[in-house]
């Protein structure tokens, strides 16, 4: 299988995804008024962070110039969690109910 093959099988992947995740949901609502107000920003939110957590891994692996490299190496996830803690205690609550 040639990479142009790949990547276009990927793609074909992703967009069968994102299809999925449009049709699928906890309630059946009338598609018109569930799809442009709940689902999409949904899937196109889960688009954009799976960017920029794949972009993030990259630029610590480059940076490292270690293929195993993770946020635990140099404490971004300790970082992550403290500042979650934080926001829990200056009443930044409403966006964790989501």
């Amino acid at each position: 299988m040639t990479r142009s093959n790949k990547f276009a099988l990927l793609g074909c992947l992703f967009l069968a995804v994102i299809a999925v995740g449009l049709m699928l949901g906890p309630v059946w609502n009338p598609p018109s008024a569930i799809l442009w107000q709940i689902r999409l920003p949904r899937v196109i939110l889960g688009v954009f962070i799976g960017f920029g957590l794949a972009g993030s891994g990259a630029v610590f692996q480059g940076l490292l110039r270690n293929p195993l490299a993770d946020p635990f190496m140099l404490g971004t996830s300790s970082a992550a969690a403290a500042g979650v803690m934080v926001a829990n205690l200056l009443g930044f609550r409403s966006f964790s109910a989501l």
